[in-house]
């Protein structure tokens, strides 16, 4: 079986086919993409889910943008922590006017919970995360921890700025406190900017698009499809020679180990592989019918916002 796996929706609108579809087509027909001829930008369902597409890989990228900028200025951080802890260790005994090794130690204790988060929380609140979502406690102590780092990044400011001696006391340990209370605050609020930023996007875009984050636009598709029970004996997974049948996606011979589905105009398919082509592709992969069309067990399910 051939498949045009990687082709988009703005494919011709003829393709030959490699297998006889409904109304007895003969192998390597042109076959057009609809048997109703319609075209399947035109469809309601179809626009609506391209902007469904559009929308996703709008959040997607943008999310990343801000996965690299926060990654990078995370690796900013350590590498400036670690130059804080090297004055704090030559430094500590030397006189200032405000409590920075206090400060420093505060800072540590913060850094390492928040580093090896996963075994404070088996520690302190019995809670794994191999047993599913974490709990009311869990939650808790998360916020409390994240309240406690804003706050210690306003204490440092605080302590920077009411210094009168301790930058010329103690210079090197002063000096690179002030980094990284001013990055911290930086970070901090960068943080906070790309969190209301991305909600709002993902709100605005839920709004004009329709878009369901975390839901396929074509589950009710594939999820509507008689399911075929595989047996090495059923008829409707051997071919003419008596052997099983291949997925025409991913050119894999069924079993038992992933589900079947038999699509309305009667061609069967992995449902995994089904429900990832079907995400540039609403049409069957072998005789190129619209899958969203009226009768075709087409139209996508209605987004959970």
């Amino acid at each position: 079986m051939n498949s045009y796996q990687g082709e988009d929706i703005l494919t011709p609108l003829h393709r030959p086919s490699p297998h006889a579809g409904e109304g007895g087509m003969l192998i390597g027909a042109a076959t057009p993409l609809h048997a109703e001829g319609e075209d399947i930008l035109a469809t309601p369902p179809a626009r609506r889910v391209i902007g469904q597409q559009m929308a996703a890989w709008i959040v997607f990228h943008v999310r990343q943008i801000l996965v690299v900028l926060l990654a990078v200025l995370c690796i900013i951080s350590c590498m400036v922590l670690g130059w804080v802890l090297i004055e704090f260790v030559k430094h500590e005994k030397e006189p200032c006017d405000v409590s920075l090794s206090l400060y420093v130690k505060v800072w540590v204790v913060l850094w390492v919970v928040g580093v090896w988060k996963r075994e404070v929380h088996k520690c302190l609140v019995r809670w794994n995360p191999n047993d599913g979502p974490p709990p009311l406690r869990v939650q808790i102590m998360d916020m409390i921890h994240i309240g406690i780092v804003h706050i210690w990044v306003v204490v440092g400011i605080y302590l920077i700025a009411s210094s009168r001696t301790c930058a010329a006391t103690n210079p090197k340990l002063f000096l690179a406190v002030k980094w990284w209370v001013h990055l911290q605050a930086i970070v901090l609020l960068i943080s906070s900017l790309a969190i209301v930023a991305s909600r709002t996007l993902v709100f605005w875009l839920r709004r004009h698009t329709a878009l369901a984050i975390g839901v396929r636009p074509y589950s009710s598709i594939v999820d509507n499809m008689t399911e075929i029970k595989f047996s090495p004996a059923n008829p409707e997974l051997l071919d003419e020679k008596g052997e099983i049948e291949h997925c025409a996606v991913c050119q894999e011979a069924f079993d038992d180990k992933l589900r079947i589905v038999r699509t309305p105009c009667h061609h069967i398919f992995h449902e995994k592989c089904l429900a990832e082509w079907c995400v540039r592709n609403p049409i069957c992969p072998l005789c190129r019918r619209n899958l969203l069309a009226p009768g075709n067990g087409g139209g996508v399910r209605d987004p959970i916002v």
